[in-house]
């Protein structure tokens, strides 16, 4: 059975709620999603947000390129400022 991690970031957090120490968070979302060993630093790592009084599961923004989308309207406009330079 496959979960997304958002799906055991949940687990985790009802899990880290009821007081749950971390091995047996760990082997709890492990056993039921089947997950494997590299996820452990993950599942403790989001069991001390949770403990710190994080509430959200979702990733935090990151620094870097920012998403961009590419319409007609853009493309359209850098057309001509890009043939200048062929």
């Amino acid at each position: 059975m496959e979960a997304s991690e958002r799906c055991q970031r949940d687990v985790g957090k009802f899990l880290t709620a009821e007081n749950g120490n971390f091995s047996e968070i760990y082997r709890r979302i492990q056993n039921v999603y089947l997950t494997e060993d590299k996820n452990c630093r993950s599942v403790f790592r989001w069991c001390r947000y949770f403990r710190s009084g994080r509430s959200s599961t979702n990733d935090r923004s990151r620094p870097g390129q920012a998403n961009v989308a590419i319409t007609e309207e853009a493309v359209a406009e850098m057309d001509p400022l890009v043939r200048i330079y062929l």
